[in-house]
């Protein structure tokens, strides 16, 4: 029979050094640079949000794998990063909504003065 001492475990080995998340920065750079580009170029802002959200489940999902070999404050940047992605995606609709209502509201502004029924251009008849 074979003696396990108290120090030893049966967890996953710890490597010699502990190593980042992968891709934590570029979610971080990311998420931040989608919350800066949303409110003015809405497109731009939600394909930098996919991105972000992408890599931040890959790196995720790498670090949930081996939690003992990852430095926790990567792991922590690379939340936020999805965090800021998230968000990002909220205001990119929100400004979506604001631009539509915007041009609703200027388009029935001037109908009002050029003659022509914007209204009744939204609405046709059938």
């Amino acid at each position: 029979m074979e003696i396990i001492e108290p120090d030893q475990t049966f967890s996953q080995p710890t490597p010699a050094y502990l190593q980042p998340v992968p891709y934590f920065k570029a979610v971080l750079f990311w998420g931040i640079s989608s919350l800066l580009v949303c409110w003015w170029f809405v497109g731009l802002g939600l394909v930098l949000e996919i991105i972000t959200l992408v890599l931040a489940g890959k790196g995720k999902g790498i670090y949930q794998a081996q939690p003992l070999g990852y430095i926790k404050g990567s792991y922590r940047k690379l939340k936020i990063g999805e965090i800021c992605a998230i968000a990002g995606i909220g205001l990119s609709i929100l400004s979506l909504v604001f631009l539509l209502i915007r041009r609703i509201l200027v388009g029935a502004f001037f109908s009002l003065f050029s003659g022509y029924d914007f209204i009744s251009s939204l609405f046709p008849r059938w």
